[in-house]
């Protein structure tokens, strides 16, 4: 199970690919979201999280351009990973289609069952 981390944040990269790990999956970082469109392409990715904010290209931007893949790349969950969890910016993330959102600091409890909660509906 691979896990799509995109997050500009090094020390929060490091944070969410330890909780992912740990858990057993298996984790590519990204920097931005350009990069997270990239890595979709390439596919292998069974879900994405999301930092909303990021250089050259945010998540709220990346997340509508995967959405708009062909075939499963653009089902695949994407999970808003953000310290902006005001209720604009929720309504942002669900607009552009991610399916969950995970205020910052990330705690490993709500990381985990929401991306369990995905990934169980996905192979239903």
């Amino acid at each position: 199970m691979q896990i799509l981390i995109a997050e500009d944040n090094i020390i929060n990269q490091k944070l969410v690919d330890l909780i992912c790990r740990k858990a057993g999956y298996q984790t590519r970082i990204v920097p931005d979201g350009e990069a997270a469109v990239e890595a979709m392409k390439d596919g292998g990715i069974q879900l994405v999280l999301m930092d909303v904010m990021m250089p050259r290209m945010d998540g709220i931007q990346a997340t509508r351009l995967i959405r708009a893949m062909p075939g499963d790349t653009g089902r695949i969950p994407i999970v808003a990973v953000t310290a902006h969890t005001d209720g604009d910016n929720r309504e942002a993330c669900q607009s552009a289609g991610m399916d969950a959102f995970v205020g910052k600091p990330v705690r490993p409890a709500e990381l985990l069952t929401v991306m369990a909660d995905l990934l169980t509906r996905g192979s239903a």
